[in-house]
C-alpha cells in the first residue's frame, strides 16, 4: 500500500511540473532573428547591412540512445558574410544544432557536434543569484552573469516567466528562449551591433511584440532612464533616441558627489564607491531627476 502510495504521489507530482512547465521545443515554433551590424567594413568602406535568419524545427535525430530535435535556418535578408553590394540570397536549411528538453528538469540540452557531449543551452529552474549557462550559445556568451530577477509578463503574445541577466532588456524567457535568438546570449536590444529576436512564430501565428509588458524595464516613454547593474556596478542612461547626455550624482545634503558626460544605452562607471541613497539629475534638452539605492 505504502509502494502505491508512492507511486501515485510521484506520478501527482510530476503531472503538476509538466502542466506548469512550458516547453520550447514545440513542433511550429520558429524564431526570426535580425543580426545588426553597423560598423564599417574595412573592405567596402560603407556600413554593412543587417542579416535576418530564421530558426525552425527540422524533424528528429538520435544520438546515443537520446531523442534530439534537428534545429535548420534559413536566410530571409542578405547573406551572413559581408561584402560589397552582396545580392539577395535566399539559403534554406542550413544545420544549426541539435537540442533536446527536459520538462522534468526545465532543461533544454545542447549536443555538441554530433557526439556523446552535451551542455545546457537553458535552465528554467534557476532561481535568483543562480548563475546562466552560457557554454551553449554561439554568440557574445558572458560567463558569470546571474538570474537576478524573475518577473512574468507578456511577450510574443504569450503570458512566460522571465529571467533578467542583468543588463536592462537581457531576459530568458520560458517556452521561448533568449530575447535574442534561439542560441544567441540574453543581452539588451542592440544599438548597432548585435543580435535580437524580432518575432517569434508558433503553428498559429506570429507575434512581434519583443519587448516584455508588465516589467519595470519596459520603455513606456520617451524620458531617460537610468539602469544600475548590482552585478558589476555599472550604470546606463536608458532613452528611445541617441543622445549626448550628462548625469549629476547627489547625497542627501545636496551636495554634488560625481558628473558624469555619456551618450544613450552606453554603460559608465562612478569613480567612488558610493553607498546608500543618491539623488540623480539627467540633463539633454530637458532635466530629469530620480533617486536610487546603491549597496
Amino acid at each position: 500500500m505504502h509502494k502505491l502510495y508512492s507511486f501515485f504521489l510521484i506520478f501527482f507530482v510530476n503531472l503538476c511540473f509538466s502542466q506548469n512547465y512550458k516547453p520550447l521545443l514545440v513542433e511550429g515554433n520558429k524564431w526570426h532573428v535580425t543580426f545588426y551590424d553597423g560598423r564599417p567594413d574595412i573592405n567596402c568602406i560603407n556600413i554593412a547591412q543587417s542579416t535576418s535568419y530564421i530558426y525552425k524545427i527540422s524533424g528528429d535525430s538520435i544520438v546515443n540512445g537520446k531523442n534530439y530535435k534537428k534545429i535548420t535556418f534559413d536566410f530571409t535578408r542578405y547573406p551572413y558574410i559581408r561584402g560589397c553590394n552582396s545580392p539577395f540570397v535566399n539559403q534554406n536549411n542550413n544545420f544549426a544544432t541539435l537540442l533536446r528538453e527536459d520538462i522534468a528538469e526545465k532543461k533544454v540540452y545542447r549536443n555538441i557536434n554530433g557526439t556523446s557531449d552535451e551542455t545546457v543551452l537553458y535552465d528554467f529552474s534557476l532561481n535568483v543569484g543562480n548563475p546562466i549557462p552560457s557554454l551553449g550559445y554561439d554568440f557574445e556568451a558572458s560567463q558569470g552573469a546571474s538570474v537576478i530577477s524573475i518577473v512574468g509578463g507578456a511577450v510574443f503574445g504569450k503570458e512566460v516567466n522571465a529571467f533578467q541577466t542583468g543588463a536592462d532588456r537581457a531576459y530568458l524567457y520560458e517556452s521561448i528562449g533568449s530575447a535574442n535568438g534561439l542560441l544567441e546570449f540574453p543581452a539588451p536590444k542592440p544599438f548597432e551591433f548585435g543580435h535580437w529576436l524580432e518575432c517569434f512564430e508558433i503553428s498559429s501565428g506570429i507575434s512581434c511584440n519583443s519587448f516584455l509588458a508588465n516589467s519595470e524595464f519596459s520603455i513606456k516613454s520617451t524620458n531617460p532612464k537610468l539602469y544600475y547593474s548590482k552585478i558589476d556596478k555599472s550604470f546606463k542612461i536608458i532613452t528611445s533616441e541617441n543622445k549626448n547626455l550628462s548625469v549629476d550624482f547627489y547625497n542627501s545634503s545636496g551636495q554634488l558627489l560625481e558628473k558624469i558626460n555619456t551618450k544613450s544605452n552606453q554603460f559608465f562607471y562612478l569613480n567612488n564607491s558610493f553607498k546608500g541613497l543618491l539623488f540623480y539629475k539627467i540633463t539633454d534638452d530637458k532635466v530629469y531627476s530620480g533617486k536610487i539605492i546603491l549597496d
